[in-house]
């Protein structure tokens, strides 16, 4: 996945990504320079610390464990 080009592209992603913030350890820390580009006073610039949070949530992602429903019929 390429890096995000715009604040649209950047809202549309921690969208989508918010669904695994319950199974990612210190989710709210990562994400902070990617929610920093998306406040209506900032311009937008993807730098270094967007892109360094943008692989590690990624990578976090990734590695998430993913529990499912308890099936009662195979116990």
């Amino acid at each position: 996945m390429s890096p995000l080009t715009s604040k649209k592209e950047t809202q549309a992603f921690l969208g989508t990504i918010g669904f695994w913030r319950m199974h990612i350890p210190e989710y709210s820390q990562i994400v902070i320079p990617l929610y920093l580009v998306t406040r209506k006073k900032n311009n937008f610039h993807w730098g270094p610390e967007q892109q360094q949070a943008f692989a590690q949530i990624k990578q976090e992602i990734a590695h998430a464990v993913a529990l499912g429903p308890v099936r009662m019929d195979q116990m």
